[in-house]
C-alpha cells in the first residue's frame, strides 16, 4: 500500500497517511494531531520489533520533539530562542539558514520582516532528530517513517512509496503521482494549502511562483530548504539548484498546472500523473465536500480517532465509502455502523503535501459509487462516524439534495469533532 504526504490516518494522512507493508514484518502506527501545529504519524516495522519497543520509540520521539520545541519555538516567550539563550541546537539551525542563504542567493533567510524566524528549517531539524531518537530507541526496527504535517523522513533498509498530493485535491483524493524513497526525506511547499504565505526575504513580498514543489533529498532540512527556495526562485533557477544538490530531485507544479521535473526526479517517480475526474451524472464540475475538524483533546497518549465518511441513497443503502481512516485494517470494525454496511476493508495510504492546519480535513465525493459507476442526481444521506482508541464514539448524519443547484448542510458537534459542514456544488479550484 502506498503512502502519501498529506496526512496519515489511514486514508492526505491525506487523504491521510498509512504505510506500505514491508514484506511480512509487523508494523506499528502512531497518529497524533496538534503536534508542531499540525499532525504527526510515526510508522515502525521489523520482524523482531515488539509493541513495547515500538511504544518506547514513540516516547523517545515525542521527548525529542518536545525538547527541541522548547528551544526553537518562536511563538513561545519562554523558549530559548525567544529568551535569547544560546544552545547547540539553535546554533546548528542558524548555521543551516546561513548555508542556504548563501546557496540560494538570499532566497532563504532566518530573518523575515526584521524578526528572527526559524519555523521552516527549525521544523525540519526537529523531524530529522525526532526520527533519529525513535530509531535509536527501537534497535529491532528495520524501517521507520515519520510524517509531520506532510514533511516525511524514511529510514531503514526498505524503501517506501509516497504519494504526492494533488494541489487541487482533498484529503481523500488520489495522489498526483508517487515517489519511492529509500533512506531519505520528502518535503512539499507551495500555495495550495495556505495561499501565498511564503515570503521572498529579498523583497518582503509573498511569492506565487509555484503552486506546489515536492523535493526528495537525503534529509528533511535539505528537502525543506530546496522546496522553499524553488517557490521563491524562478523555475529554472530552482531546478538548477536542485540538480546541483547531491541526492536531490524535485517536481514543480506551476500556477497554470504545468509540471517541471529536475534531472533526477524520474529516478524516484513511480506513477504517471493523473487528474481528478468528476461525476458524469451530476452537473459538470460538481462535487460533494465534507469538512471535518477533529477536536484537540489533551493528553500525551491521545490518538486520532478512526473515522469513516460515507454516502447512502434515499433507501439507506450504502453507495460510497468516501473515506475510511484507521491505523490497521483490523480496527475498522470499531466503526460499527459503517462496517455493518460495508463489511470489507479499505486501502490505506500516506501523502506528502504542504503543511495544513491540525485536525481539519476536507473529504470529497466525486459522485461515483464504490464500483466506480456514476450515481444519479437525488437525495443522499451523509454519515460521519468516529471511534477513538481509549476514547469515545461519535456518529452524525445529514441529508442533502444533489441536483442541479448547489446545497449546504451542517451536522451537529460531538465530543470528537466540531460541527461538520457538507457542501454540494462546483468543484473548488484551490482546495
Amino acid at each position: 500500500m502506498p503512502i502519501t504526504r498529506r496526512g496519515f490516518l489511514g486514508t492526505p494522512l491525506a487523504a491521510l497517511a498509512p504505510a506500505a507493508l514491508l514484506g511480512t514484518a509487523p508494523e506499528y502506527h502512531f497518529h497524533h494531531d496538534h503536534v508542531l501545529g499540525t499532525s504527526l504519524d510515526l510508522v515502525l516495522s521489523g520482524h523482531a520489533l515488539s509493541q513495547d519497543e515500538a511504544s518506547a520509540a514513540e516516547t523517545a520521539m515525542f521527548a525529542e520533539v518536545n525538547r527541541l520545541t522548547r528551544i526553537l519555538n518562536t511563538r513561545d516567550p519562554q523558549s530559548d530562542i525567544s529568551r535569547g539563550v544560546s544552545s547547540r541546537e539553535l546554533t546548528e539551525v542558524l548555521a543551516a539558514y546561513e548555508e542556504w542563504h548563501t546557496r540560494t542567493s538570499g532566497a532563504i533567510s532566518s530573518r523575515l520582516g526584521g524578526k528572527l524566524n526559524v519555523d521552516a528549517l527549525g521544523k525540519s531539524y526537529i523531524i530529522d532528530r525526532a526520527i533519529r531518537a525513535a530509531t535509536s530507541a527501537a534497535p529491532h526496527a528495520e524501517g521507520s517513517l515519520l510524517n509531520i504535517g506532510g514533511d516525511i523522513v524514511v529510514r531503514g533498509r526498505s524503501p517506501r512509496t509516497i504519494g504526492v498530493a494533488h494541489p487541487a485535491g482533498a484529503d481523500n483524493s488520489e495522489p498526483l503521482t508517487h515517489i519511492r524513497i529509500a533512506d531519505g526525506a520528502a518535503a512539499t511547499s507551495g500555495t495550495s494549502e495556505r495561499g501565498a504565505h511564503i515570503v521572498d526575504p529579498r523583497t518582503g513580498s509573498p511569492v506565487t511562483g509555484a503552486r506546489n514543489v515536492t523535493v526528495v533529498a537525503p534529509d528533511s532540512v535539505t528537502a525543506n530548504a530546496l522546496a522553499t527556495a524553488c517557490c521563491v526562485l524562478s523555475h529554472d533557477q530552482g531546478i538548477a539548484l536542485v540538480d546541483r544538490t547531491p541526492g536531490a530531485a524535485a517536481l514543480v507544479i506551476a500556477p497554470n498546472g504545468a509540471t517541471l521535473r529536475s534531472a533526477r526526479f524520474g529516478a524516484v517517480e513511480r506513477a504517471t500523473i493523473r487528474t481528478i475526474g468528476s461525476a458524469a451524472d451530476w452537473p459538470t464540475g460538481f462535487e460533494l465536500a465534507v469538512t471535518v475538524t477533529l477536536k484537540e483533546i489533551q493528553g500525551f497518549r491521545v490518538h486520532r480517532p478512526y473515522l469513516a465518511v460515507w454516502a447512502e441513497d434515499s433507501s439507506g443503502r450504502l453507495v460510497r465509502s468516501i473515506a475510511v481512516w484507521a491505523s490497521k485494517p483490523r480496527w475498522m470494525a470499531e466503526l460499527h455502523t459503517w462496517w455493518s454496511q460495508a463489511g470489507g476493508r479499505e486501502s490505506l495510504f500516506s501523502i506528502t503535501k504542504p503543511t495544513r492546519p491540525p485536525g481539519k480535513y476536507r473529504i470529497v465525493w466525486d459522485g461515483l459509487d464504490d464500483a466506480g459507476h456514476p450515481v444519479p442526481e437525488g437525495t443522499f444521506h451523509i454519515a460521519v462516524e468516529t471511534n477513538r482508541e481509549h476514547g469515545d464514539y461519535a456518529k452524525v448524519t445529514g441529508t442533502i439534495e444533489c441536483g442541479a443547484k448547489p446545497a449546504r448542510i451542517g451536522m451537529k458537534e460531538t465530543g470528537e469533532f466540531e460541527p461538520v459542514v457538507v457542501d454540494y456544488g462546483p468543484r473548488a479550484q484551490n482546495a
